[in-house]
């Protein structure tokens, strides 16, 4: 297989031709082998950096695997590390780049998008009226540390930090909160070019806030076609607190191919073709839970739901033609409904639909 290397990077071109593999394996068992090999090839490719292998048949796939492997450790050995989440659960240390070996009284640190190029960067708070550090992410795995402007100039004693797009221009601002005394640090981000996406989420089955919530996009930045992930979290380090809206940088995308929410209740949502520049608020779908009737035949549900919302359950014997039941507004976080007729079929499936849209979306 042959290596290119540009500008002492290493790059493996991969390709794996999906409907080909498809095509050829139409049962079950072959459909499955092939999703789970090309999950498994798809990982490593994405957390990698891009490697795209190419594998004509079903019986390619273990050859083909076995050469990711292989080429993945000549990566290792020439000093390049695709990722540092080995998957196993440990860890490779980096030792290499300022971001690991500048030294200061460090206390908080907030991960952001901050120039909105579908990266990560990190801000770390330094206590003892030392300058606070700020690091570009390269796109590569490497991090510039920013040496320049008023938001590493500042020095105090900076403990919380966190990002937040208070003005909600789409662009990641900065709170650093200082201690002894001294006046906070608030620093507008005056943005850019490049294009995003912004995504709240209310729960309605699990908790409103939507903590624990996974929120990933796929977009194609710079002829690339990448996923980001975001996690709803109330706060990930030392007197920090984390935004609750999922906010994205997509660089020169006009749009995003697919936004995917992933709640705590295990309810999965997608949407397609979404146009950049947009707040998206998204609303969990409801639940149905099924309880033994206190009196009486039939069958009896709990609906868990957004309380004022307006749903309409539905009824189908074999999953694939649907009736309506009846329609109802949920007064409260659940609602009680019976079906009286559920004896008179064999079996029968349930549905709730929400009426209200579950997609909102605002310029």
């Amino acid at each position: 297989m042959e290596t290119i290397r540009n500008n002492d990077t290493l790059i493996i071109p991969i390709y794996l031709d999906t409907e080909a593999l498809i095509g050829r394996n139409t049962t079950p068992t072959g459909k499955r082998m092939f999703e789970n090999a090309r999950k498994t090839l798809k990982l490593m490719a994405d957390e990698s950096g891009g490697l795209y292998y190419q594998a004509k048949k079903i019986e390619d796939l273990k050859s083909v695997y076995d050469q990711v492997i292989e080429d993945l450790g000549k990566v290792y050995s020439l000093g390049y590390k695709p990722t540092n989440n080995k998957h196993d659960g440990t860890f490779t240390r980096i030792i290499a780049g300022t971001i690991v070996t500048d030294g200061g009284s460090s206390v908080g640190c907030t991960w952001g998008d901050y120039d909105n190029d579908g990266y990560l960067d990190l801000f770390v708070s330094n206590a003892a009226n030392e300058r606070n550090f700020l690091y570009r992410n390269n796109g590569d795995g490497t991090f510039g540390r920013i040496l320049s402007g008023n938001i590493v100039t500042d020095g105090g004693d900076s403990i919380g930090c966190v990002w937040g797009d208070y003005d909600n221009d789409g662009f990641l601002d900065l709170f650093v909160a200082n201690r002894a005394g001294q006046n906070n640090f608030l620093y507008h981000n005056d943005g850019n070019s490049n294009h995003w996406v912004r995504v709240k989420c209310v729960g309605t089955v699990s908790n409103r806030a939507a903590i624990g919530t996974k929120v990933r996009i796929k977009a194609t930045v710079a002829g690339a076609e990448r996923w980001q992930m975001r996690q709803i979290s109330g706060g990930d380090g030392e007197n920090n607190s984390d935004s609750l809206m999922a906010q994205f940088g997509v660089g020169d995308a006009f749009g995003i191919e697919t936004v995917r929410v992933e709640w705590p209740s295990g309810a999965v949502q997608e949407f397609t073709n979404i146009v950049a520049n947009q707040s998206l608020t998204v609303i969990e779908p409801p639940r149905l839970t099924a309880i033994k009737p206190a009196n009486g035949p039939g069958f009896e549900f709990n609906l868990t739901g957004q309380p004022g919302f307006n749903y309409t359950i539905e009824g189908s014997t074999n999953l694939t033609h649907w009736m309506q039941i009846f329609t109802l507004t949920n007064s409260g976080r659940v609602s009680l409904f019976a079906d009286a007729d559920a004896t008179n079929f064999t079996r029968r499936f349930y549905r709730a639909v929400q009426l209200e849209p579950s997609l909102n979306v605002t310029r």
